[in-house]
């Protein structure tokens, strides 16, 4: 993928987003082991659960990206999805895949306790 936007309203399989070179993947299910493989640049999001990643991936943060409201949005307006408080969570960044560029990044929505 080169660039553009992804939706998968259930579970992936193994290694998506691999050798990803730019692009959003939304992930709504479960996000399959070894996501972000090879990936240079690009966004996935994980939505529902996720597996551990792979160890070239490095925790960076915890916040609230901004432009998730505007992906929320949209994919409400397109009658895909009918949650529209993105606004309000938390996801955990990790960056990578250090083997390549190490400028892709997975993000990984935290559930409410």
């Amino acid at each position: 993928m080169r660039r553009g936007l992804i939706v998968v309203l259930g579970d992936t399989g193994e290694f998506a987003g691999a050798h990803m070179i730019a692009g959003s993947i939304l992930v709504f299910g479960r996000l399959g082991g070894r996501p972000g493989a090879g990936m240079k640049r690009g966004t996935i999001v994980a939505l529902g659960d996720a597996p551990e990643l792979l160890p070239t991936f490095r925790y960076a943060c915890r916040f609230q990206p901004v432009f998730l409201r505007f992906y929320s949005r949209r994919l409400t307006e397109w009658g895909l999805w009918g949650e529209s408080n993105l606004a309000g969570s938390d996801f955990r960044r990790y960056v990578g895949d250090m083997n390549e560029v190490g400028r892709g990044e997975i993000l990984v929505r935290d559930q409410p306790q």
